[in-house]
This record gives structure tokens, C-alpha cells and sequence, in this order.
């Protein structure tokens, strides 16, 4: 089903100002599902493309956030937003194509 561009920022804007805190740090994490999409596509613009982290700067990064920064990240590297090495000593951040 077609949600207009701006209907899918409306709820974006909604779910963020549910699950955020004044200082932009999360309330909770939201369970599997849209919600954690949106959260998860505000949380992956911390992160620069064409850049590689270590598993230790992800979760500084991710810290600022919740502390939870393990689930966090097998959140992100599950929807595809961040990928890693197979043995986790490196991530970077998905370049997402352009949606149409």
C-alpha cells in the first residue's frame, strides 16, 4: 500500500517523539517492526558512509543513544542499514539506494 512522503514523515516525526528523550537519547528501543525501522534510519545517520568503524566506535556512537548498544547494532546490521565483517571487526554503513 502507497503511503505519500509526507504522511511516512508525519509518522516518522511521531514515533521519534514517542520513543525520544529531550536530549535525543531513546526512552526504549522499539520492538521488531516499523517503529524500530524509523528509529533505526534516525540512528544510522550518525554514522558517516564510505567509512569504516570499529566494533568499539559503533557502540561508542550507539551509546549516545541507549545503552543496549549490542541489540542496536544486530538491529542495524539485520534491516541491512550496517554492514559488518563476519568475525565483527569492522562496520560501515549500508548505502541505501535511492527510493523511487
Amino acid at each position: 500500500s502507497y503511503v505519500p512522503p509526507q504522511e511516512e514523515q508525519e509518522d516518522a516525526r511521531k514515533v521519534l517523539k514517542n520513543y525520544l528523550n529531550a536530549d535525543g537519547t531513546l526512552k526504549q528501543i522499539p520492538a521488531p517492526g516499523n517503529k524500530l525501522l524509523i528509529m533505526l534510519n534516525f540512528i544510522v545517520d550518525a554514522f558517516a558512509i564510505d567509512t569504516n568503524y570499529t566494533e568499539k566506535e559503533v557502540n561508542t556512537i550507539l551509546r549516545r543513544f541507549h545503552v543496549d548498544t549490542a541489540a542496536l547494532r544486530r538491529y542495524l546490521v539485520d534491516n541491512g542499514l550496517m554492514g559488518r565483517e563476519s568475525d565483527g571487526t569492522k562496520y560501515w554503513r549500508v548505502k541505501q539506494e535511492a527510493q523511487a
